[in-house]
């Protein structure tokens, strides 16, 4: 930190900005590199370089960075982290809808793990849900989408309801799982006294 300054908030050239984007990227690739690194006015580090290099050619620095063999999950920090830059990297880099982060969440899942504040304001991605992404569990939080839309303190049990309606088997599977372990401890319940009266 140069002051109360991020590094990244004082670069002015492109050429050390580059290097200094891709050494982030490399270092830190878990928490979205350096673009999201705030200033003391709580300005993060991708609306400073847009402002200060203009989104094109901020755009055209990050595309080598981002390409596809990289397989860089940039738009679950952005939809989480940034949703105003949104439309500008969806259409910069459309191949990263696929990917998955380092949890092993696509793109649905942790954009439901951020919280239904942030699903609110991604409200497009909810119809797109398909069958198999309701069905799918989160790899960390293990909850379904539906479930995920029910907890915390801005809950939205509308669309968590929408989406049991959509898929209720996922109920199902867990009723079945339940009623087999109660069929399992009955039997074992029913073998121990059948093994006691024996003796």
């Amino acid at each position: 930190m140069i002051g109360y300054w991020p590094l990244i908030h004082t670069i002015f050239r492109e050429e050390k900005l580059f290097l200094l984007l891709k050494a982030g990227f490399e270092k830190h690739p878990n928490i979205g590199g350096l673009l999201f690194v705030k200033d003391d006015a709580e300005v993060n580090a991708l609306d400073t370089i847009f402002n200060q290099f203009g989104t094109e050619k901020i755009m055209e620095i990050l595309h080598p960075i981002f390409s596809p063999q990289n397989y860089y999950p940039i738009l679950h920090h952005i939809f989480t982290k940034a949703p105003d830059h949104i439309p500008t990297f969806l259409n910069k880099f459309p191949w990263a809808t696929q990917l998955r982060d380092h949890h092993g969440r696509s793109l649905q899942q942790a954009v439901l793990a951020a919280g239904p504040d942030i699903m609110n304001a991604n409200n497009f991605l909810f119809p797109m849900l398909t069958d198999d992404q309701i069905r799918e569990k989160d790899p960390i939080t293990t909850l379904y989408p539906f479930a995920a839309m029910a907890v915390g303190e801005h809950a939205d049990l509308e669309k968590s309801f929408y989406l049991l309606r959509r898929h209720p088997s996922v109920l199902e599977r867990r009723s079945i799982s339940s009623s087999t372990m109660v069929n399992i401890v009955t039997e074992k319940k029913r073998k121990r006294s059948d093994s006691i009266r024996s003796r």
